[in-house]
């Protein structure tokens, strides 16, 4: 199984009379297997004009 996430958001500028920074952020999830716990890998991501932020991470629940 597969998650997908997807959105966008404006960030509010530190000075004055300066626009919002717009951002558009998104990422995925996927249930690898099943061994006592569910076990998945995710990647996201968040991007904007001068700024980038990448993530991966594996995780697991009950």
């Amino acid at each position: 199984m597969i998650r997908l996430r997807a959105g966008a958001y404006a960030e509010p500028s530190p000075f004055d009379k300066r626009p919002a920074r717009p951002h558009v952020t998104g990422g995925f999830e996927v249930f690898v297997f099943r061994y006592w716990e569910d076990w998945s890998v995710t990647a996201s991501f968040d991007l904007a004009r001068r700024y980038t932020n990448v993530g991966l991470s594996v995780g697991f629940w009950r």
